[in-house]
């Protein structure tokens, strides 16, 4: 990639899940099947990574913790070695993204699985009724809008469509109001 190519990445917080709906066992599998699925994917040190995972979510299920694990190794670990990398190669920063928003899983939890960001990142509702509802034009302007901040100006920040000129305050009006924060904001990888 390019040193002033701008970079955004990011990934929902249960991608995984959505690779993982095949497994009969996923919503009933018990701490072995959770083992067992770690050393799989992650090798010899797969039991180590559970402890890891359960220390700091000691009440979370062998599915949730098995949907985390497997998106940190698949998905999130990867997009921020790639994020790190180009600030390690200068120019351009990254802006990184992590979409949380989503449906309820058999459990009751809500969960974001692979795919779900994109209908809000393109502003196309209209192709996935599943995205539908009060939340949804709010939140796809939001993420669409940053999207095309990000293309045309390289920052994912939206500018007001109207902005007085002058000053921002006046004797009538009291003390200057401080500018608004975008509300996408970036992560940038430490």
């Amino acid at each position: 990639m390019g040193r002033d190519v701008t970079l955004a990445i990011g990934c929902t917080t249960d991608e995984m899940m959505a690779f993982m709906l095949g497994d009969a066992e996923l919503w009933s599998f018990d701490e072995d099947g959770l083992q067992r699925r770690a050393h799989e994917l992650i090798g010899a040190d797969g039991a180590k990574v559970v402890a890891a995972y359960r220390a700091v979510r000691p009440e979370e299920s062998p599915t949730s913790l098995w949907i985390a694990i497997a998106t940190d190794a698949q998905m999130r670990i990867p997009h921020v070695r790639i994020a790190e990398a180009k600030l390690k190669g200068g120019g351009s920063a990254p802006y990184m993204y992590l979409f949380a928003w989503g449906h309820p899983d058999p459990t009751g939890r809500v969960r974001s699985p692979h795919g779900l960001d994109m209908p809000y990142f393109f502003d196309n509702l209209d192709k996935a009724p599943a995205a539908d509802g009060p939340h949804a034009g709010p939140l796809a302007r939001a993420t669409s809008g940053s999207l095309a901040a990000l293309a045309r100006t390289g920052r994912p920040v939206r500018r007001r469509r109207h902005r007085p000129q002058g000053p921002r305050s006046s004797p009538r009006r009291g003390p200057p109001v401080p500018p608004r924060r975008a509300t996408t904001a970036p992560h940038r990888p430490s």
